[in-house]
């Protein structure tokens, strides 16, 4: 549900997807005002994780693990917080 989401916001930039053995990780580009993110989606077998990137840094600036329908909630509110929506 949440590639989905994405994939109809125009901010969202599919840069790309890594296939790995027990799941995917999908790259999204995040263009904000001036500055520029990078929000990572990875699906397991069991869980899904959304990882928010900073260009500059290698580790990711916050990590979520979406467990319920209450969290993605959350994190679409997130996400459209981060271009002014």
């Amino acid at each position: 549900m949440l590639i989905r989401e994405l994939e109809k916001e125009p901010v969202y930039e599919l840069v790309e997807v890594l296939r790995f053995e027990r799941g995917r990780r999908y790259v999204y580009r995040l263009s904000a005002g001036d500055r520029e993110y990078f929000v990572h989606v990875v699906t397991l077998r069991e869980a899904v994780y959304v990882e928010f990137w900073h260009p500059g840094y290698a580790v990711p600036l916050l990590v979520f693990r979406v467990a319920s329908g209450e969290e993605l909630s959350r994190i679409l509110i997130l996400l459209r917080s981060l271009v002014g929506r």
